[in-house]
């Protein structure tokens, strides 16, 4: 029998494939930002200098893998470095669009499109970063662990955390989703079944323990380990996401408008939102060198908008614009196969935050897709317009990357 999802999936995958190579020949021919890490390490390993850079704070399995095609190709293009980068997305795209399906097949496509056309996605796609092949080993976890897939769970499971360490928290989170997912769909062999699943997440355990253990810290490098220390200082973090996803997500929010009136309306859910309004406004600080030290703050779009919002009136906007998001996505209804996974992604997913000091957008992605691939469909016309405004926003931040050289 033919199955109905092959041809969305051939059309969401060769809509990709042109999408993510215009990405990658619209940047511009110089290294951005953290490429000066990333493709500088994986040149080294092309041309046979096993030194690892100073400042490289993950693990160096991606840029191992950016210097095959390099030893291939010449290890001084950045092309086919970013092109490696391009790949990656593809399959992390395709990945999303089955995790999407497995819950809501009709609107996998849509999905799937607007999240790779997010403006804090999309250019990730064609930078040597590791923020894209570890989005998509931890969505092929996740369509893993649904799908009880086991060969696919442990092979996503390793990369997501091979090419960010962090990852671990989400190979937990997806772990345990897999092991309710035995529970639920064969109760009977449920134990039988768990026995490997445990001593799968047991080794990767250990492994992971060990390697932080000799390395002296979670970063790579004692220089990386500077800069990302962990601590309980990440609440700006956990606020600035809610906002920056508010302010995106903003079309497919308005879905729950005449809920959130109704709730807001009563005086328990008035007060609520405004103690959350008030405790924002005056327990968002940003203290992180990497978003304050000024020569820090005038090449990342980032950082100029935390300026304006810690030093202007913004900062009451900022606090409203939180309030007000934290109750939408409260009330924004999952697909029925995953509403049970609704609290416990949310609670994971910003106290995975809690610990990072540093306030930066590309730390959001997991939750942000995980997300999207989750929740469920609105109206078609709210479907289009978050779709045009990734579009519009997008190619507002490409133009501005390209002719300024600002990065977000």
């Amino acid at each position: 029998m033919r199955n109905p999802a092959a041809t969305p999936l051939l059309g969401v995958t060769l809509v990709a494939v042109f999408l993510f190579a215009a990405v990658v020949l619209a940047l511009p021919p110089r290294m951005i930002a953290d490429e000066w890490v990333h493709f500088v390490q994986a040149q080294m390993f092309a041309q046979g200098h096993w030194q690892i850079h100073p400042e490289l704070s993950t693990w160096p399995t991606v840029n191992l893998l950016v210097a095959g095609p390099l030893l291939l190709f010449g290890a001084e293009s950045l092309l086919v470095a970013r092109a490696t980068i391009a790949a990656f997305a593809l399959v992390g795209a395709i990945g999303f669009f089955l995790l999407a399906a497995h819950f809501d097949q009709r609107s996998a496509p849509i999905k799937t499109a607007q999240i790779f056309l997010l403006p804090i996605v999309l250019p990730y796609c064609g930078l040597v970063y590791t923020d894209i092949p570890a989005l998509a080993a931890i969505v092929w976890m996740f369509y893993g662990a649904v799908r009880q897939r086991s060969v696919i769970f442990a092979l996503a499971a390793v990369c997501a955390i091979a090419f960010r360490q962090v990852n671990v928290v989400w190979f937990a989170a997806a772990f345990a989703l897999y092991a309710w997912q035995l529970r639920t769909t064969e109760p009977a062999q449920w134990t039988r079944r768990l026995v490997p699943l445990l001593a799968f997440g047991l080794c990767i355990g250990i492994a992971w323990t060990l390697i932080v253990w000799r390395l002296g810290g979670i970063a790579l490098t004692p220089s990386a380990q500077e800069g990302h220390r962990p601590g309980f200082d990440g609440l700006p973090n956990v606020q600035f996401a809610i906002a920056l996803s508010g302010v995106l997500f903003a079309p497919i929010l308005w879905s729950v408008r005449a809920r959130m009136l109704a709730l807001v309306r009563k005086p328990a859910g008035a007060l609520l939102l405004v103690v959350l309004f008030l405790f924002v406004a005056f327990t968002f600080v940003v203290t992180h060198p990497y978003n304050v030290v000024p020569e820090i703050i005038e090449p990342y779009l980032r950082n100029r908008i935390l300026f304006q919002i810690v030093h202007t009136p913004l900062l009451w906007v900022f606090a409203a614009v939180v309030a007000i998001a934290t109750f939408a996505f409260g009330l924004l209804p999952f697909c029925p196969g995953a509403a049970k996974f609704k609290i416990p992604l949310y609670v994971i997913g910003l106290a995975a935050l809690l610990p990072v000091g540093v306030i930066e957008q590309r730390y959001y992605l997991p939750l942000f897709t995980l997300f999207w691939a989750f929740r469920a469909p609105v109206s078609d016309r709210l479907e289009l317009i978050q779709l045009a405004l990734n579009v519009v926003l997008s190619i507002a931040l490409m133009v501005l990357i390209t002719t300024t050289m600002v990065f977000l």
